[in-house]
């Protein structure tokens, strides 16, 4: 780890200058999802064959690729409302549970977006890359859209609720690792979230180690038409970006 600076309180530095920087809110809220929007989300979501082939096949063209170099995979999905109702969609599916309209109503309106990290490597237990480094509240992210730095907005991410979903609603860790295992027992569809593997060769996929990190944003709308900065940073302040662009988000 680097001398210096503890890295909470280097953290906290960071994060105090990014309310000094941001003054006045940067964002307002997004238009809604329409009615249409909603059931076009539910469909898409359960089109999938199961909630693994959702999560790398339906979610392709939101993902982004940080670093893919045979020992470590990290990707950030970006998920706007509608794409959080289809992932919900998928969720409900592998569970066996329709998917009412009514109850997503409230994320149709939470007008964000929200990075969802997955982070994977080989090995197992808190000494494997993917926990040693991102795990347990040691990563953080923010969003770069022209000169500002958007930090994700402070909040706890509550359960769902028996008729609706809170607008804050994303799966848990638990059930995201749920939706990747789910496929139908096909090994080489889990297989394809590894990392690319130079040569040939069987490998247990049940020894790699995957995590996710999950942080939401709020962009104003006039933003959603420009290109952004994705910033993941590690336990110890060392970041990995890669440019998005926001005007492809559905």
């Amino acid at each position: 780890m680097n001398s210096g600076t503890p890295f909470t309180s280097r953290r906290q530095i960071f994060q105090s200058l990014l309310g000094l920087s941001l003054g006045k809110r940067l964002w307002s809220a997004t238009e809604d999802l329409s009615e249409q929007d909603i059931a076009d989300a539910i469909k898409y979501g359960r089109k999938w064959s199961d909630a693994n082939n959702f999560l790398i096949d339906g979610l392709e063209q939101y993902r982004n690729y940080l670093i893919d170099n045979g020992n470590v995979r990290i990707t950030v999905t970006l998920l706007t409302d509608w794409t959080r109702i289809a992932l919900g969609s998928a969720w409900q599916k592998m569970l066996g549970k329709e998917s009412d309209p009514a109850d997503w109503r409230h994320v149709a309106k939470a007008g964000r977006v929200v990075a969802m990290v997955m982070i994977v490597s080989p090995g197992m237990g808190r000494g494997a890359l993917s926990k040693s480094f991102y795990g347990d509240g040691k990563a953080y992210s923010v969003i770069r859209v022209d000169e500002n730095t958007i930090a994700p907005i402070q909040e706890a991410t509550p359960p769902a609720e028996t008729v609706q979903f809170p607008e804050a609603w994303v799966p848990t860790v638990q059930q995201l690792d749920a939706m990747l295992r789910n496929t139908k027992g096909s090994v080489g569809d889990f297989v394809r979230i590894l990392p690319r593997i130079e040569g040939k060769g069987s490998f247990d996929p049940n020894l790699y180690q995957v995590v996710f990190l999950l942080n939401a944003f709020r962009l104003g709308s006039d933003r959603w038409a420009r290109k952004a900065e994705f910033q993941l940073f590690d336990r110890e302040g060392r970041k990995m970006s890669v440019k998005v662009n926001l005007s492809k988000l559905r």
